[in-house]
């Protein structure tokens, strides 16, 4: 069975400006890194101008001898870009 990623319906919690997480679920493997593997390829790398951050696998399901009956849950959080910060500088004169 092939490795799936399905966004759970109920996913997109979103503050806007602030905060995202989406909620998939991968379903067809035992391996934690294939599942977050799986999950980068499906999932944006960018939404509502917020980068995606590291996710968060909570195993639902594992059976190492059937992985394709393996479920997992997979957190996806998204923050907003770092604000730059300006440099402040001073030439000459007097105070």
């Amino acid at each position: 069975m092939a490795i799936t990623c399905t966004e759970n319906i109920d996913s997109r919690q979103i503050t806007e400006g602030q905060s995202a997480e989406l909620i998939y679920t991968i379903t067809g493997t035992a391996d934690e890194a294939a599942a977050i593997a799986t999950l980068k390829a499906t999932a944006p790398t960018v939404l509502h101008n917020m980068k995606r951050q590291p996710v968060t696998v909570e195993p639902v399901h594992i059976d190492t001898t059937h992985p394709d009956k393996c479920i997992c849950g997979l957190l996806y959080p998204s923050t907003p870009p770092a604000k730059k910060r300006g440099v402040r500088s001073w030439v000459g004169g007097t105070i």
